[in-house]
């Protein structure tokens, strides 16, 4: 019955807008899981900042990054889109802990552009790989001028909530787990959690593009989601755009599906 609900908000949507939808369900308590198009690459968007704060967690834990160490953010890492530090001009100086609320609480291009530098494309592409996220790639920075897309699935930034809400990140604390769950609770944007009490159960990480539209998170500790949308509708991010309202309803209608399920 769920399936057949969300098939149907799904391929409805499809046909509305001309776009290509990805979704990934694990509920938690009884490990149904919901998929379409799960593992297949797209371009992510803000969802990669998932797992550069997956590498920020690690490092924490082993003591191999101080939270309170200062980073000087140069010219080279300022940009713009979302984000509240390309207004602050430089000299700029943040904590690493801080450029990490900043880049998943308000989506800062800026603040993960500094931490990219600093953990380097390689290193998280190789923590990317030790979780299993096989259809994720940290191509380029964010806002850069560059051919390439950051890639991931609906079923890889899944599997990172799944292993952060069972306290199973790689060689992660349970303190920064739950650190990094806080954050992601005081995320402002809904979406998927739209009519959902703000708490520490439930929390995400959203996604917007040019033809990109995405969502994810988790809701109230025991169902995982996330929502892609790749779109031919090149303003969909815009908030006036039909493909953007009808996907805000999407979201909105599959996360009460989903919270009706939790409930059962």
């Amino acid at each position: 019955m769920l399936h057949d609900s969300i098939t149907a908000l799904l391929d409805n949507y499809e046909r509305r807008f001309s776009s290509h939808t990805a979704l990934a369900v694990t509920l938690l308590n009884t490990g149904l899981s919901l998929e379409r198009r799960a593992s297949q690459p797209l371009p992510s968007a803000s969802l990669l900042k998932l797992f550069v704060l997956g590498l920020v967690l690690k490092l924490f834990t082993q003591h191999l990054l101080d939270p309170d160490a200062v980073l000087e953010v140069i010219d080279d890492d300022l940009v713009g889109g979302s984000g509240i530090l390309k207004t602050q001009g430089l000299p700029l100086a943040i904590s690493i802990q801080r450029l990490a609320e900043l880049m998943i609480k308000y989506s800062d291009n800026t603040a993960a552009n500094s931490l990219i530098r600093t953990l380097t494309t390689v290193e998280i592409n190789s923590y990317i790989h030790s979780l299993g996220a096989d259809s994720t790639q940290l191509r380029r920075r964010f806002m850069e001028s560059s051919p390439l897309y950051n890639i991931t699935s609906a079923g890889d930034v899944a599997l990172f909530y799944t292993l952060l809400l069972k306290r199973s990140l790689p060689a992660t604390s349970a303190h920064w787990c739950e650190w990094a769950q806080r954050l992601l609770s005081d995320v402002p944007s809904q979406r998927l959690r739209e009519g959902t009490e703000r708490s520490f159960a439930s929390g995400g990480k959203p996604g917007t593009g040019t033809r990109l539209l995405h969502d994810s998170g988790f809701l109230n500790e025991r169902t995982v989601a996330v929502l892609m949308i790749c779109s031919d509708v090149s303003d969909i991010g815009m908030p006036l755009c039909p493909a953007y309202k009808g996907g805000m309803e999407l979201f909105r209608d599959i996360g009460l599906l989903l919270r009706k399920e939790n409930d059962r």
